[in-house]
């Protein structure tokens, strides 16, 4: 019976196709994520996108838009309650371009940044492509 209401849900519902999933909740180490405070660095990164795109372009201005990599790079960090980024790191890349990731964290880095209520751990991904 289980197994009937299952299918017909699916057929109601328009099948099984995968929807576009939403962001995953980040996830913190210990306790719980301040949502609000994720959602204003989230945002204060996507900002600095212009910002960030000049690594890129200084990394690569010697070579052909054409011939340029593509690629994100992913920083990870500490946000203080002060506003202050510790420990930024590249977590993760596919551009792999040592001067855009030393650039990127670099920026990152000097950035005056919202402020969290408690430190906590924050990762945002730079996707890089020719223009």
């Amino acid at each position: 019976m289980a197994r009937l209401l299952a299918a017909l849900l699916l057929i109601g519902c328009g099948g099984s196709q995968a929807q576009p999933a939403a962001p995953a909740a980040p996830r913190a180490e210990a306790g719980d994520v301040d949502t609000e405070a994720y959602s204003e660095l989230s945002e204060f990164f996507a900002r600095k996108q212009p910002h960030v795109t000049q690594c890129y372009n200084n990394a690569f201005v010697d070579v052909e838009p054409a011939k340029r990599q593509k690629g994100y790079v992913a920083v990870t960090m500490n946000v203080t309650p002060h506003g202050r980024a510790e420990n930024v790191r590249v977590s993760e890349s596919t551009l792999k371009s040592e001067a855009v990731e030393r650039c990127v964290v670099d920026l990152v880095s000097h950035w005056a940044l919202p402020r969290p209520a408690e430190k906590m751990a924050f990762t945002f991904s730079y996707e890089f492509r020719p223009e």
